[in-house]
């Protein structure tokens, strides 16, 4: 399922799996959002809710089915509409108050405040946005190639290997590996191109979900390459 399908569910009009859809789209969101919240001054507790009625009010005002017929870039769409609706908030009192009605998904506000002090100062709100975008869509990568790799009894060729997946590409002594995993030399590399072959078709896969033409796709990929060897290290 696409995120753009997704979307497509969040607007609909069955209940349940709109608010499954949503829920689905939030878990893949909210951190970059909470921490630009955060960055515009909110408290753990506001920017937490926030987020909550943000996603709330783009299902509720159908600003996702604009989304939808706009085809843009899901990223910059919900970063220009979660900056709007903040400017909004500070001059409206009227945003619900905490605990007013169902939330559409669970936020670790814990683990994001500790993520938050680990981040790193001197870059800009829509920066920090997008590091934590990458960060996060390398993590559903890394997710779903473990597991795709535990579904075929490889666990343990993903845990040794993954390395060659980010940075300089290096994974250690081939012929240790080798040894280790019990397989020849030749399969060593066959391991390591196929899983970067994998990764890179995952990669492209989650951000074609998020684009509407293949042309945004080649700038979202070079973005998130841009993106993520400012930060390396």
């Amino acid at each position: 399922m696409t995120r753009w399908t997704v979307v497509s569910m969040a607007r609909g009009d069955n209940g349940e799996a709109a608010r499954q859809a949503l829920e689905e789209l939030c878990g893949a969101y909210w951190y970059p959002l909470y921490g630009f919240a955060r960055r515009r001054g909110l408290s753990p507790d506001d920017a937490e809710d926030a987020v909550q009625a943000f996603f709330l009010k783009l299902l509720k005002q159908d600003s996702l089915g604009r989304a939808d017929r706009e085809r843009g870039r899901l990223r910059s769409f919900l970063l220009g509409a979660l900056s709007n609706f903040l400017a909004q908030r500070w001059r409206n009192e009227s945003a619900a108050k905490r605990g007013g009605g169902a939330k559409p998904l669970r936020i670790d506000q814990t683990w994001a405040e500790e993520r938050l002090t680990q981040e790193v100062d001197g870059s800009t709100e829509s920066e920090d946005f997008d590091r934590e975008w990458a960060y996060a869509l390398i993590e559903r990568v890394f997710g779903r190639l473990e597991r795709f790799h535990e579904a075929k009894g490889r666990e343990r060729v993903f845990e040794r290997l993954k390395g060659c997946l980010l940075g300089d590409g290096s994974y250690g002594d081939e012929a240790e590996i080798a040894a280790e995993l019990e397989l020849s030399g030749a399969g060593v590399r066959s391991a390591v191109f196929q899983m970067r072959q994998r990764f890179r078709r995952y990669v492209e896969e989650e951000i074609r979900d998020t684009v509407g033409s293949e042309a945004d796709l080649r700038e979202e990929l070079s973005h998130l390459c841009r993106v993520l060897a400012e930060h390396q290290g």
